[in-house]
Parts: C-alpha cells; sequence; structure tokens
C-alpha cells in the first residue's frame, strides 16, 4: 500500500512509499539501536530526527490531515510507557499484540520503551470512528493507546525490529464508534457520588490496588463534575504509591467508554463492601 515517506520529522513534503517495506527495513538497524541505547535524552532525540518517518494511514500531498490523497486503509496505534506504567516487557507485548486477529503488523517503537500496531480498517472514509472504537476495545484489555493516532496524518518514526509480528491474513477491522448514552442507576451530577467518596475515604480502604481497577475509577469519573478532585481523594489512601502529579496526568488521559461510566466506581466500592446503605 502507498503512503508517504519524508527523510526526517522536519520533512513534510515526502515521496511516495510502501509501508510494509518501511517497517521491515534494516537500512536505519544501527541508527535505531543508537536511539534505543542513548541514556542522554538530548543525544537520544538527536538520532530520532535523523530518522525516516512514513504516515502508514495514507499518501499525502504535504503532510497535513486536509492534504490527503489517498488513504491506505490502515490505523498505526501506539502504545507508550507513560500511558501504561503497568507494562515492563515490551517485546513480550509486542507478542500479545500478535494474539489480536486484526493485528497486521506489531513491533517496538524506536525507544524501545513503546510499541505499536497496525490495523486494516473496513471504511477508510471513517478513520477516526475505527480508531474511537480500537480505542474502546483497548481499554478493555486494560492498554490505554495514543490519542493523537486519530489524526490520519500521524507520523511513524522508522523502528528497526528484529522481532516484529506479521500477519498478512489479518482480520479487517470493521467496529466503528458509536456514541451511547449512559442510564446510571446513581446521581451522577454529585450528592451520590460525592457520598460514596466520602465513605470510601473515612473507611480508608484503597478501592484501586491496581493499575486497572486505578484507570477504571478514572474514567468512571471523568464526566462527573468534580471528578479530579474525588479521584486525587480516591487515590491518596494509598499513601505509598499515591503522586499528586502522576494523578492528574492520569486523570487527563482517561475517558469514560468501553463499559466504564459512573456505575464502575459504584461497583469498585461494593467489591470492597462501601455502599450506599
Amino acid at each position: 500500500m502507498n503512503v508517504s515517506i519524508y527523510k526526517n520529522i522536519t520533512d513534510t513534503v515526502g515521496v511516495r512509499g510502501q509501508l510494509i517495506p518501511f517497517l521491515t527495513t534494516d537500512k536505519w538497524k544501527d541508527l535505531s539501536e543508537q536511539v534505543r541505547n542513548e541514556t542522554n535524552k538530548e543525544i537520544r532525540n538527536q538520532h530520532k530526527r535523523r530518522l525516516p518517518c512514513c504516515t502508514p494511514s495514507g499518501l499525502f500531498k504535504r503532510r497535513n490531515k486536509d492534504d490527503l490523497l489517498k488513504h491506505s486503509g490502515y490505523i498505526c496505534i501506539d502504545i507508550d510507557e507513560e500511558d501504561n506504567p503497568h507494562i515492563d516487557d515490551w517485546q513480550g507485548f509486542v507478542t500479545e499484540l500478535g494474539h489480536l486477529k486484526e493485528t497486521v503488523f506489531a513491533g517496538l517503537s524506536v525507544s524501545g520503551k513503546g510499541a505499536f500496531s497496525l490495523i486494516q480498517i473496513s471504511d477508510s472514509m471513517q478513520h477516526e470512528l475505527h480508531f474511537k472504537a480500537l480505542e474502546e476495545d483497548y481499554l478493555r484489555y486494560g492498554i490505554i493507546i495514543d490519542h493523537a493516532c486519530k489524526d490520519v496524518s500521524r507520523l511513524r518514526i522508522c523502528s528497526y525490529n528484529d522481532n516484529p509480528y506479521i500477519n498478512e491474513k489479518a482480520k479487517l477491522y470493521t467496529r466503528k464508534y458509536k456514541p451511547s448514552v449512559i442510564k446510571n442507576n446513581f446521581n451522577s451530577g454529585g450528592q451520590d457520588v460525592d457520598k460514596l467518596v466520602s465513605k470510601i475515604v473515612d473507611a480508608n480502604i484503597n478501592i484501586v490496588p491496581d493499575y486497572k481497577s486505578w484507570f477504571e475509577v478514572a474514567g468512571a469519573l471523568a464526566n462527573v463534575h468534580n471528578g479530579r478532585e474525588l479521584f486525587h481523594a480516591i487515590s491518596s489512601i494509598d499513601v505509598v504509591k499515591y503522586n499528586y502529579k502522576e494523578c492528574d496526568k492520569q486523570f487527563d488521559k482517561v475517558r469514560a467508554g468501553a463499559g466504564i461510566n459512573i456505575n464502575t466506581l459504584f461497583y469498585r466500592a461494593k467489591l470492597n463492601a462501601i455502599t450506599l446503605k
């Protein structure tokens, strides 16, 4: 499939090229490994700026979503360490991505501390709706994908992989995001939620002992007017793990969806014998 290939991250014009050969070439192996092995962030970024890039989702006149000439039929998603601190074996995670039937290609990011996956979609005219559906699906697995990947002109820096996953017979991804009205059994306007969080804090019970429960509760509170404050109150019960900045960052990234809503908070509390009764 044709995509735009760029000399580096500052190039906005690019040339026509083939996606899979770009992802699998070893031409840039040495420079990729320099990036992965460099501990100095400034020097690492200098190396990255020398690497070629591509736009996996299409061929562009210029690197801008409004200048798309032809969609490739693919979405490339990024899974970063910053968003997913619970992942500590990234090569193993690449293998796990290969277990998903829609994965065409999966590999390590250029830093080695992240992964990316290529997925063929059924309707290239609905790129963003497919992406939002993927975002929901991965959230069910406990994985947060980079929201910036919804941009059809999203850039992919060349990243050499010794052991990528490739499946030319991957299943076409057909699901599209459909907004739904969430019917809550509780008053998410304030009173019930505030009362429940107060009971959690008073009981000093940590209802978010692991990453999965933590991001689920963040998503549950995402649409509550004082959700950030309540999320901090719940998170700070674990005095060893609690970090104000990390908690704030998590709340900014997580959104309601994928079956997560305010009822999720009440469910997590009930698992710890905390209810409004």
